[in-house]
């Protein structure tokens, strides 16, 4: 049995794990001169359906976020369009080698979002903008696709995901 070992990141209180992110092509497809592949950290999100990545990191790789396709999406928040990436590779180190996962789709979303926020009342209100920047994703949908099972331990600050 194969294990993969979680970093834990004290400033977002969230379990990480770094990865290889690259796009299978055939063989036949003429790529650009960029690389095939990127190195991102992924947090953990058990409630996520699918994985997700940012647009800065898609970038990387020559890939322009307004050009892939979308679909809509639903979360906590309501119904949104989310952009989408298919046929991805996910490469990670399990232990000393490395372990390599085909994910037929992830969620692209943007690096920062933000919202217009309005504060106090009266003459004291003032009018804003709120903004925070987003991270990269692992969904259950890792999780399912290499049949793993998840082992967390909040007191010692320990995971890993066994397959």
């Amino acid at each position: 049995m194969a294990t993969i070992s979680l970093e834990w990141d004290q400033s977002t209180r969230l379990f990480r794990l770094p990865v290889l992110v690259g796009i299978k092509t055939p063989h036949t497809v003429k790529m650009p001169a960029t690389p095939s592949y990127f190195k991102a950290m992924f947090y953990l999100d058990t409630g996520s359906g699918i994985s997700a990545v940012t647009d800065d990191e898609i970038s990387k790789l020559g890939i322009d976020y307004n050009s892939l396709p979308t679909e809509q999406l639903a979360g906590v928040g309501g119904f949104t369009q989310g952009h989408f990436l298919t046929n991805l590779t996910f490469t990670v180190i399990t232990n000393g080698s490395s372990e390599t996962v085909n994910l037929p789709k992830i969620n692209v979303m943007p690096s920062e979002i933000s919202r217009k926020v309005e504060t106090g009342r009266g003459m004291y209100k003032k009018k804003g903008t709120q903004s925070g920047k987003m991270i990269c994703l692992l969904g259950i949908d890792f999780l399912e696709t290499i049949k793993g099972v998840l082992y967390l331990d909040f007191v010692n600050k320990k995971g890993e995901i066994r397959f």
